[in-house]
């Protein structure tokens, strides 16, 4: 994979730059057009360094020239809904950064949509953003439906094409509660030639880089050889990192937590005729050379690197890869990783779900790996040779190929996963199915939340903890189980001597918390819940108001309030109008006073 960043570009936004003047502005973006008096681009230019500007709502079209920062600025929009800055002529990306080379520009972007980049051309990068020497801090961001195109002409093999969401060089990289989806770098064959090489069609870091409670998918890397009449010449060329590409040779560790990463394609197959490329890291490929990489509480699932057909090169890792040199490291800690796949035909291929390489070390905490799909033997985890992959406990194997044989590991297990879906928090996960053995086995390792921020551990009574040292009865994986708060009220059984009622409470499984019955003169009631599928919660009177009702009545409707509150999720309350009914005393007749 070659990483190219164009003099030219730094050179022109140089031109663009220098005839920005420096009166001061309002830094409220004052109507849509592409450049003039307040306009997004002319605010931009001459806003001071390090101040905001506000970005209204409406979407904001760019037709000369992309948005070029060269200077510290907040630029901070009405929400990624509803303001929207676009490329809107063909061959511009939207969002040029550029700092210094003596020093660092920092820019802050929040509350915004960058979308429809279209860069052309035998090498093509950045078609949403492109940053060199900044550090950028994206916040509540969409980076959306941006095209690097490296595709070539008849008889022509494909182009080099990286970055098409996002590209960032020589700065840190920070993506904060926000969405890298459905970006394509494309670079395939003209008919009768081979494909060129994809690469990081989501995003592409070289340096430091912090993604927390985001969501990288749908972006496709496509090297696909030429698809004209079936020919030899036809090969696939190279595809990777789909969605996230990172390198990092500095010194800050590189961190990914709270975030899911999905559905990312990395396609290098052939065309009639022609043999499939090299595909690898379907969703993530990670380069670490010389600090820490962190992944927690994060949800890697359905990416693939696809190189199918005859011949084809080897392949590595459809989830993820990463390559862990001497003085670098990877630690995977509450992750889940599931139904990734490597599909080709070469049988040295290698890791479905994760392939490890390098001289460094990886480590697995409390982390699933299951249901891969790729060549016999590597359906999950592969490692290549030299490197260093330890369990340091509570993990889970669909297979048995991760060793993980430490206390606490179960392998040639099934964990019994949902599907991705929204099952709270800002990002899609995979929730533990009812009886899942990743649901109280686990350790949490000092978090104190799940990817979707719900408290850690959540420790079911009804439920045995892992024996092994350590476990606190974490859930295994991103996401810790919560009881859920669907719960019914069943039949209302009176007791009519006594003037009471007994109200049956069905309760979901598992459960655990509190329960409580509430009503205007009634005694209050709190349970403690353990594992219970049916309460029965006694409704008695508290009230003078209602005892003596039923004293000379015998009857008092009443309103009943019922609140479960299952520990990690929120209360809910379930109410009903009853009738306390008291049977009345029979007055004894007083002896000899019959009638004569």
């Amino acid at each position: 994979m070659r990483i190219r960043i164009a003099l030219a570009l730094a050179a022109s936004a140089l031109v663009i730059l220098a005839s920005a003047g420096t009166a001061t502005a309002a830094l409220t973006v004052a109507n849509q057009n592409d450049s003039g008096p307040g306009s997004l681009r002319q605010t931009v230019a001459e806003a001071g360094p390090g101040e905001t500007i506000n970005v209204p709502a409406g979407t904001y079209t760019l037709t000369s020239a992309p948005l070029v920062i060269m200077k510290s600025l907040n630029i901070s929009g009405a929400g990624s809904a509803t303001t929207i800055i676009r490329a809107g002529a063909p061959d511009i990306n939207v969002l040029t950064l550029i700092g210094p080379l003596e020093s660092t520009t920092s820019a802050t972007i929040s509350g915004v949509t960058i979308r429809d980049g279209n860069i052309v051309g035998n090498s093509s990068f950045g078609g949403g953003i492109v940053s060199v020497n900044a550090n950028l801090t994206l916040r509540g961001v969409s980076i959306t439906d941006n095209t690097a195109n490296a595709n070539a002409p008849p008889g022509l093999p494909g182009g080099q094409a990286e970055g098409a969401g996002a590209i960032s060089i020589g700065g840190e990289f920070n993506l904060f509660e926000s969405s890298i989806t459905n970006n394509v770098a494309t670079a395939i064959g003209g008919s009768g030639a081979a494909g060129g090489g994809a690469a990081g069609a989501g995003l592409i870091v070289v340096g430091p880089l912090r993604i927390e409670n985001s969501t990288v998918s749908g972006n496709l890397a496509d090297g696909r050889g030429g698809q004209g009449p079936p020919d030899s010449d036809q090969d696939g060329g190279t595809a990777s990192g789909a969605g996230i590409i990172v390198i990092n040779n500095e010194t800050a560790p590189a961190t990914i937590a709270g975030s899911t990463i999905s559905g990312n394609v990395a396609d290098a197959s052939s065309g009639p005729g022609g043999s499939g490329g090299a595909v690898a890291g379907g969703g993530l490929l990670d380069v670490s050379n010389a600090v820490p990489v962190s992944v927690t509480n994060t949800t890697v699932a359905g990416n693939v690197a696809r190189s199918p057909g005859a011949g084809s090169e080897p392949g590595a890792g459809g989830g993820i890869l990463t390559v862990a040199n001497a003085a670098g490291s990877f630690s995977f800690l509450s992750t889940t990783i599931s139904g990734n796949r490597l599909e080709t035909a070469n049988p040295t291929s290698l890791g479905g779900n994760l392939f490890s390489t390098g001289a460094g070390a990886s480590t697995f905490r409390n982390t699933i790996v299951a249901n891969g799909a790729g060549a016999t033997g590597s359906e999950n985890c592969a490692v290549g040779p030299g490197v260093s992959v330890t369990s340091l406990g509570f993990n889970i194997d669909s297979l048995d190929q991760c060793n993980f044989k430490a206390p606490g590991d179960l392998f040639n297990t099934d964990p019994l996963l949902g599907p991705l879906a929204l099952n709270g928090g800002p990002t899609q996960t995979m929730a533990p199915a009812i009886g899942s053995p990743a649901i109280d086995k686990g350790s949490a390792f000092g978090l104190s939340a799940d990817q979707r921020g719900i408290v850690r551990p959540i420790d079911l009574p009804s439920i045995p903890n892992s024996a092994a040292a350590g476990a606190d009865g974490s859930d295994i994986g991103a996401v810790e189980l919560q009881p859920s708060n669907a719960f019914s009220l069943g039949k209302l059984t009176r007791n009519k001597k006594k003037g009471t009622a007994t109200l049956a409470v069905l309760l979901p499984q598992p459960s655990a918390g509190t329960l409580t019955l509430t009503g205007k003169g009634l005694k209050t009631q709190t349970l403690q819940i353990a594992g219970e599928s049916e309460v029965k919660v006694k409704v008695a009177a508290k009230s003078k108001a209602i005892k003596k009702a039923l004293r000379r009545r015998g009857k008092r409707k009443v309103g009943i309030n019922v609140t479960y509150a299952p520990t990690g999720n929120s209360a809910a309350t379930q109410s009903r109008k009853a009738k306390l009914v008291k049977k009345k005393k029979r007055k004894k007749k007083r002896a000899g006073s019959g009638t004569r």
